[in-house]
Parts: C-alpha cells; structure tokens; sequence
C-alpha cells in the first residue's frame, strides 16, 4: 500500500493511502481533517457530517479553463488548495479540452473535481483519475427540473411516471400536490442516490 501525506496551508494533513491502480483510476482511502473517505468518494453538500471538511477546502475563483485564456489571472485567483487537486469548471469542457487537462496533472494528491459529476460522467472522471465529487450538481439540476437516469437526464414535465423504485420517487409517485420546493427536494435525493450508485459500479 502506497502512503502520501501532503501538508497544507491550514496546518492540517491529507494523508492518501493508495491501495489499487488500473491505468489512472485509483482506489484509495484519504484521511483529511481527521475524516476517512474511501475513493472514489462523493463528497455530501447537504450533509452535516461533511461541513467542516468543505469549508477548510479553497476552490479559488477561477475554473481550470481560464489557465488557456489567461495564466495570469488563472494564478491569482485559481485554488490554493495543497491538499486537494481541485478542477473546477470540467461540466462545460468538450473531450478534447478534458483530456488536455488531465494530460498536465502530476497525480501526487488526491483529485476532486468539483460540480461535475452525473451517471454519465463519473465513470469516465474515475477513469481518468479523479478520487474525489461531490453532489453539486446533481442537487442543481433537481431544481432545474432535470431527473437523472443512468445514462441520460430527462426534464421531469417529460416524464409520464417515475421508473425508479428509490424512496424519493415512491414518494414523488403517491404525491401529486408537492410544492416546488418539496418536489425539487425529492428529485435531488434521487438524483444523489444515482450517483452513488454509479460510482459504486
């Protein structure tokens, strides 16, 4: 088994234990802030257990892509996070830009790609190395309307019936007059259970 422990600006450790590699995947367990995660691993924004991890995290303010269009002003404002890789930005990239990306990565520390994953996606980021999501955007999109299947997504005023046998779409089901916000709600725990699914496959 494979140990880094990478010290960061905030006087804590991560300390990534590397235990099986296929190409750039990689399975591992990351201790940060006193907090085990196995990997890959999908980091819970509307959790309570995962606040005081996130908030330590620094996205910066600048997405990965702005490195391309101005380095400067990608320097100054990207993340200054030495604990975490952290790629913002990756939703909006075509193949091409992705790989480009992944191409400069050293793949000394953890990667979390940040607001990126679906069903679809989280295969390949896996693939191509990335240890660390989160829910972001699976959340987003349930209060855009979007219901996530396994390999596509679907506005929910497209759908007849809900497929799914998971708690939230029981209740979505058995439920006709849910406000807005109880129906978005609901769609967001499915969509969050999908994802969890997919990164267990």
């Amino acid at each position: 088994m494979n140990k880094v422990i990478i010290k960061s600006q905030l006087n804590t450790s991560c300390m990534f234990y590397l235990e099986k590699r296929d190409g750039f995947a990689r399975i591992g367990r990351i201790e940060i802030n006193g907090k085990t995660l196995e990997t890959p691993c999908i980091l819970d924004f509307s959790g309570e257990e995962m606040k005081n991890v996130l908030k330590s995290i620094n996205f910066g303010y600048a997405p990965y892509i702005v490195k391309y269009l101005n380095e400067r002003i990608y320097e100054a404002l990207k993340p200054k996070e030495d604990r975490l890789e952290i790629l913002t930005g990756l939703s909006v990239l075509n193949p091409y830009e992705l790989i480009r990306i992944f191409r400069e990565l050293k793949f000394n520390k953890p990667i979390y790609a940040v607001a990126s994953a679906t069903p679809l996606t989280i295969p390949i980021l896996v693939y191509l190395g990335v240890d660390v999501f989160d829910n972001i955007l699976a959340i987003a999109k349930a209060y855009q309307g979007i219901y996530f299947f396994e390999d596509f997504e679907i506005g929910i005023n497209d759908l007849k019936s809900f497929p799914c046998s998971c708690e939230a779409c029981k209740q979505l089901k058995s439920n006709k007059d849910l406000s807005y916000e109880e129906k978005s709600e609901l769609i967001a725990k499915h969509n969050r259970s999908l994802k969890e699914e997919s990164r267990a496959m």
